[in-house]
C-alpha cells in the first residue's frame, strides 16, 4: 500500500513541478508524510520492528521505510534543499548530496489503485470508532470486545475481509462481524410493549391489569409465544389469550453498545466491559508509563530493563495474567509484582491508573552494548546473546578470555556456534580511515572512498612492473592495467578511463561521474597481473591504442617496453631519426621521417599511399609495433579525414597481422569531433595528466 501511495505521490509532484504548481506538489508530499506515512505506515509497522530475529516482515517494514524516506529526500530537494540532505545523510550519504542523484522515476508496476480505495475505507471506518470512543469514553488503549458492521457494501465488505487484522489493530478490538441486513447485533434486546388500546377493546375493565402482567413479563417469553399463536395469561383466576395485536414487540442494543451510520454500512460499538478485557487496559496503563519511565532514563529503545512494580495484592492479582505481555512490551527482563518498598534505580510513584496507586521501579541493565557485539559474530542470535551475557561475559573483550570447556556450559550454545565465536575473534579488526574530503570512513585497502569518489591518497603510486605513474586513488595501472594487490580482482582492472574525459571510474559504469559522459563499449581493458606472476603482454596484439599527450613522451615509453618484450618496431615521426636513436638508445631502431627532403627512409607527408605500404609491409614482415607521434603534422598538409583514413588502413593491417598501433595525439591540436572520431577507432585510450612527464624522459 505505502509503495502504491508513493508511486501516486511522485506522479504527482511531477505533474505539479511540470506545470509550476510547486505549491501544490509541496501540499502532496506534506499529507504523503503526515497522513500515509507518520499516522498510518508507522502505526501499522511498529509491532513488527520489535522482532528480535531478521525476519521477513520486519526487513520488509524496513526496506519500505528507508525507500519511503530516502525518496521523500529527493522529492523534498528543490523546496526544502537543507532538510532533504539531512535526511540524506542519516539514512543514505553514498554521495556527497542528494543534489546529486537522479530524480526519482515512477514504476507504475508498483500502484495499485483498488487496494488504496480499499485502505481508504479501512481508515474512514478506524476515524468514526475512534470518534465514537471517545464519546463512550474508552481511551484507544482499552480493547473492545467486538465491533460489527451491518449491511455493509461490497466495497466496504471486501476491505474488511483483506484488511481485517490492520482494522482489529488500529480500533484495538477483539472480533469483527460482517452482518447481513437482516442479521441482529449479538445480544440485542427484544421487548415486549403492552398496547392499552388493543388490549382495552377486548377485555375492557381488566385491560390495566392486563398491562401491568404483561410488562413484568419476560419479553423473549412472550415473543416465542406469540410466533406460535397467543399468549396465555391468568388474571383473576381466569385464563386470557392476548393476541399478536395486543403487545409490540420492540428490539433495542444493550447499554454501552454504540450505533452508527456511515456510508460504508452500520457499526456497532461493543463498549461493555468484562475482567479480562479490563486487565488488559490496566496493563497498557502500565506500559505506558514504564516506557515514559524508560524516556526519562534515556534508554535505547534496544535496552533491557528489571521492572518492579507495587501495588495492591487485588490490582496485582488482576494482572497476573498480563505479565509477559508487559514484559515483552517494556523489554523487561525481569517484571516482578510486591508488597514491599521498591528500590530501584528509578522510582516513580503513579497515582492515578484507574484509581489505583501504583509504584513502578526501573534498573537499565545496560546490555544492549553487549548484545550489538555478540551479534556481530555469524550465527549468534539475539537470544544466544543474551545466554552469554548471562554466563557473564559482557563484552566482546571478556569473550576472548574464555576458554572452549567454558563456552560449552553456557547453555543454548551449540558447538558450530563456539568454532565461528573463536574464529571471529582471532580475526583481526579491519582498521579504516578517514577520508579527508567527506570524512566518511572507508577500509583501509580502498583506494578511493567509495561515498565522494576522492582518492584517499594524495600522491601517485609508481607501477610495480612498467614503473608508470598510477594516480591517487587508481586501483590499476593506466598503462599496463596491473592491479595494486587487494584492489583488483585477479585479471581485470577495477577502474578503467572515462571514454570522454580519461578519468578514472568504476568497471561497469553507465556515464562518468566527472562529466558525464555516457559509457561505450569502444575501448577495452588491458589485463592485469598480481604481484609475483609473470606479467601478461603489455600491449595486445591486433590492438590500437591512441595516447593523448602534450609531448610524445608516454607514447615513446610504451614503444619501448614492447621492444624490450621482443617485439620489432617501427616509429614514422616527423623528429629527426638520429635525434630519436640517441634519445632512447636504439641505433638500429627503422624510422620513417615524414619531410620534404628527398632522402633515404624519407616520406613525404602528402605522399599517404607510400606511407600506408610501408606500414602494411613492415606489420605482414614482422608483426611489430607502430608508433605515429605526427598526426597533427599529417593534417597540417592534408585534410584531417584523409589522415584518417590513413589511421583505418593501418589499424585494419594491424588488426590482421597481429601487430600494434600507438598513436601519439595532443587534443588540443585537434578539435573535440576529430578527437572523437580518431578515438572511435582505437581499442583503448590512454589520458596522461597535463605535466606529466614519463620516467626517463628529458
Amino acid at each position: 500500500w505505502l509503495l502504491s501511495r508513493l508511486e501516486g505521490l511522485k506522479k504527482t509532484v511531477d505533474a505539479e513541478m511540470t506545470t509550476y504548481n510547486l505549491h501544490r506538489a509541496a501540499r502532496a508530499i506534506e499529507s504523503f508524510i503526515l497522513d500515509d506515512l507518520s499516522r498510518w505506515y508507522v502505526k501499522l509497522v511498529r509491532g513488527r520492528t520489535w522482532t528480535e530475529t531478521d525476519d521477513r516482515d520486519k526487513l520488509a517494514a524496513y526496506h519500505v521505510l528507508f525507500e519511503a524516506l530516502s525518496t521523500l529526500a529527493l522529492l523534498l530537494a528543490p523546496v526544502t534543499p537543507h532538510i532533504a540532505e539531512a535526511i540524506y545523510q542519516r539514512l543514505d550519504g553514498r554521495k556527497l548530496s542528494v543534489h546529486m542523484l537522479d530524480w526519482p522515476v515512477v514504476h507504475d508496476q508498483r500502484l495499485q489503485p483498488e487496494l488504496e480505495r480499499s485502505m481508504a475505507i479501512v481508515q474512514e471506518l478506524v476515524e468514526v470508532v475512534s470518534k465514537e470512543r471517545q464519546k463512550g469514553g474508552r481511551k484507544l488503549r482499552w480493547p473492545l470486545k467486538m465491533i460489527a458492521v451491518r449491511t455493509a457494501t461490497p466495497e466496504a465488505a471486501e476491505a474488511l475481509a483483506s484488511l481485517r487484522s490492520i482494522f482489529l489493530d488500529q480500533v484495538n478490538a477483539k472480533d469483527l462481524a460482517i452482518l447481513a441486513s437482516t442479521d441482529e447485533f449479538p445480544g440485542t434486546i427484544v421487548g415486549a410493549k403492552p398496547d392499552p388500546a388493543a388490549i382495552g377493546k377486548t377485555y375492557k375493565g381488566l385491560a390495566p391489569k392486563i398491562v401491568k402482567l404483561l410488562a413484568a413479563r419476560p419479553a423473549d417469553e412472550i415473543r416465542k409465544a406469540l410466533e406460535r399463536g397467543s399468549y396465555p395469561l391468568q388474571v383473576e383466576g381466569q385464563t386470557l389469550s392476548i393476541e399478536p395485536s395486543m403487545v409490540r414487540l420492540e428490539k433495542g442494543l444493550p447499554a454501552d453498545v454504540a450505533r452508527v451510520e456511515t456510508p460504508h454500512g452500520e457499526v456497532f460499538l461493543d463498549l461493555r466491559v468484562t475482567p479480562e478485557l479490563q486487565a488488559e487496559a490496566h496493563a497498557r496503563e502500565l506500559i505506558r508509563r514504564i516506557q515514559q519511565m524508560r524516556k526519562d532514563l534515556d534508554l535505547d529503545v534496544d535496552d533491557f530493563i528489571a521492572a518492579v512494580i507495587n501495588t495492591d495484592k487485588e490490582f496485582a492479582a488482576s494482572l497476573d495474567q498480563q505479565k509477559a505481555f508487559i514484559a515483552r512490551e517494556t523489554r523487561s527482563r525481569s517484571l516482578t509484582f510486591t508488597d514491599k518498598p521498591v528500590e530501584s534505580e528509578h522510582v516513580v510513584e503513579w497515582k492515578d491508573v484507574d484509581g489505583h496507586v501504583v509504584t513502578i521501579g526501573v534498573t537499565p541493565l545496560h546490555l544492549s552494548e553487549a548484545i550489538r557485539g555478540f551479534t556481530r559474530i555469524p550465527g549468534i542470535t539475539v537470544q544466544k546473546a543474551m545466554a552469554l551475557f548471562d554466563a557473564g561475559y559482557k563484552s566482546l573483550a571478556t569473550l576472548r578470555a574464555a576458554t572452549k570447556q567454558e563456552l560449552v556450559a553456557v547453555d543454548g550454545l551449540a558447538a558450530g556456534d563456539i568454532d565461528r565465536i573463536f574464529e571471529f575473534l582471532a580475526s583481526p579488526e579491519k582498521v579504516g580511515s578517514i577520508c579527508r574530503i567527506c570524512q566518511a570512513s572507508v577500509p583501509s585497502e580502498m583506494r578511493r572512498c567509495p561515498r565522494c569518489g576522492e582518492a584517499m591518497m594524495t600522491e601517485a603510486t609508481p607501477c610495480p612492473r612498467c614503473n608508470s605513474a598510477i594516480p591517487p586513488g587508481a586501483d590499476a595501472c593506466p598503462v599496463c592495467g596491473f592491479a595494486l594487490s587487494g584492489q583488483a580482482p585477479h585479471g581485470t582492472p577495477s577502474r578503467v578511463p572515462c571514454v570522454a574525459c580519461g578519468e578514472l571510474i568504476p568497471v561497469g559504469s553507465s556515464e562518468c561521474p566527472s562529466c558525464g559522459a555516457p559509457q561505450t563499449l569502444r575501448a577495452t581493458t588491458v589485463p592485469s597481473g598480481a604481484i609475483g606472476e609473470a606479467p601478461p603482454p603489455l600491449l595486445k596484439d591486433s590492438s590500437s591504442y591512441l595516447v593523448r599527450e602534450t609531448t610524445p613522451e608516454e607514447a615513446y615509453r610504451l614503444f619501448l617496453i614492447a621492444q624490450k618484450a621482443g617485439k620489432k618496431g617501427l616509429v614514422i615521426t616527423r623528429i629527426f631519426p638520429q635525434k630519436v636513436r640517441e634519445r632512447f638508445g636504439l641505433s638500429d631502431l627503422p624510422i620513417l621521417w615524414l619531410s620534404n627532403v628527398g632522402k633515404e627512409d624519407t616520406i613525404r607527408p602528402k605522399d599517404l599511399e607510400k606511407l600506408s605500404l610501408a606500414a602494411e609491409q613492415f606489420l605482414s614482415r614482422e608483426k611489430g609495433v607502430v608508433l605515429l607521434d605526427a598526426v597533427e603534422y599529417l593534417v597540417t598538409n592534408n585534410n584531417f579525414l584523409t589522415v584518417l583514413r590513413l589511421v583505418q588502413s593501418i589499424r585494419d593491417q594491424v588488426a590482421v597481422n597481429n601487430g600494434v598501433l600507438l598513436l601519439s595525439v595532443n587534443p588540443s591540436t585537434l578539435d573535440a569531433h576529430q578527437m572523437t572520431l580518431l578515438e572511435r577507432e582505437v581499442d583503448r585510450v590512454i589520458d596522461v595528466p597535463t605535466g606529466s612527464s614519463a620516467p626517463g624522459s628529458e
